[in-house]
């Protein structure tokens, strides 16, 4: 069995600290939790946090982590990046592998969907399940040229007194520029496609599943992305559509965490978790 414990650091490979909070389990299963921009290990609404508490419950473990610049962690947001983020992730991942977890399924959660989605095709044949809730898909569709009025007014580039840009979404939250940059140079859909001929390829008939759970009314990034994902990787890509159903799993206008749609979509959330299937809903 695992050791429960509640609170913890997790040294990264370059030295980073990267807070975590551990919610023990049998060593059978965990879920590694990747927060978005502007949250932390809770996430908004607590919905990591809620997450964590019902997997508890089923007897699995949880880890879920603040990447650099959020939370609890001492490092400079200036150092969040895709590659960090995914530092992150591999770092997390190997301690769960350390203390004896036999499948772990990364869980990203809107800016979070991109490293959790790296983590598993950096480890096909590992990590059977990746699940995506409200994922951003594409860096250029969602964040660098993007689709929705709210993308729009939110990743307007500004300059960063040194050169380059930077997204300001708040007074003390800033997207810089290198973080800009390499969202230039990654091309998430391309992983989606390298997962998907892995998929078909692989010698030994393993398969890795990525399955999605979006809001079709989702405001910040849209639906269609994830739903056009589903359509051209039908082995790969299982999308659960929420209806009515905002960014991550609140229902439309809920700001408790409490509306019935809102329940519902965490059940869904719960039972892909607990069985490994795609849900209905």
């Amino acid at each position: 069995m695992l050791i429960r414990k509640k609170n913890l650091e997790i040294i990264g490979r370059d030295g980073a600290v990267i807070p975590a909070i551990f919610t023990g389990g049998s060593d059978r299963r965990a879920v590694l939790i990747a927060h978005g921009i502007c949250g932390d290990k809770n996430e908004w609404y607590d919905t990591s946090a809620r997450i964590a508490e019902r997997l508890e419950e089923k007897g699995i473990a949880c880890l879920r982590i603040d990447f650099r610049g959020h939370g609890d962690s001492r490092e400079p947001l200036s150092s969040f990046t895709p590659s960090t983020q995914l530092a992150d992730m591999e770092s997390a991942f190997s301690w769960l592998q350390e203390k004896g977890v036999g499948e772990i399924i990364p869980l990203g959660i809107s800016f979070g969907g991109p490293g959790a989605l790296r983590l598993a095709a950096a480890h096909f044949g590992e990590i059977r399940t990746c699940m995506l809730i409200a994922p951003v898909t594409d860096y250029r569709r969602n964040i660098l040229t993007p689709d929705t009025n709210w993308g729009k007014e939110t990743f307007a580039a500004i300059p960063d007194g040194s050169g380059g840009v930077c997204y300001r979404l708040s007074d003390t939250y800033f997207l810089g520029n290198a973080l800009i940059r390499e969202l230039r140079e990654l091309d998430i859909p391309a992983t989606f496609e390298r997962i998907s001929e892995q998929n078909r390829r692989d010698p030994e008939g393993r398969k890795q599943r990525i399955l999605i759970f979006h809001g079709e009314r989702d405001p910040k990034i849209v639906f269609d992305g994830s739903f056009d994902l589903a359509l051209k990787y039908p082995g790969t890509v299982g999308l659960t559509a929420l209806p009515d159903t905002v960014h991550g799993l609140t229902q439309t206008g809920d700001e408790t965490f409490s509306a019935p749609q809102t329940m519902k979509n965490l059940e869904a959330v719960m039972a892909a978790l607990v069985s490994g299937a795609d849900p209905e809903i």
